[in-house]
């Protein structure tokens, strides 16, 4: 789980996991605009913004992985900023197929654009 919450009353399960147990995301309603193209000038660019940057990043590196057409078919949105759990098995096929960018990303002080942001990864 992320670590910077506080729960302060005791939560059923059933609001991290579904039924089936698989992990429960939390979705803003806005949409993450632009496609591949915008999102190379932004983690190119020198903008301050760097967290949309990683988000713009890290969806780019999915395309790359999966193919474009896997994620043209829904409209992504943004994750709320609420607790989520991982999944150890998502988080260790993750850093193996993306061992540069992980590499290169640990070495960052603070967040750059060519970050991987996982919860993007959902």
């Amino acid at each position: 789980m992320n670590d910077d919450y506080f729960i302060a009353r005791p939560i059923h399960p059933s609001t991290f996991f579904t039924l089936n147990r698989g992990v429960r995301l939390f979705f803003e309603a806005t949409e993450v605009k632009g496609r591949t193209k915008q999102w190379t000038d932004m983690i190119q660019s020198k903008s301050p913004k760097a967290w949309l940057g990683s988000v713009y990043h890290t969806i780019g590196l999915l395309e790359d992985a999966y193919g474009v057409e896997s994620y043209a078919q829904a409209p992504l949105h943004f994750m709320t900023h609420a607790p989520f759990v991982y999944h150890k098995n998502a988080f260790a096929g993750m850093h193996h197929r993306f061992v540069k960018e992980f590499k290169m990303a640990s070495r960052n002080k603070f967040r750059k654009s060519t970050d991987i942001l996982t919860p993007v990864s959902n």
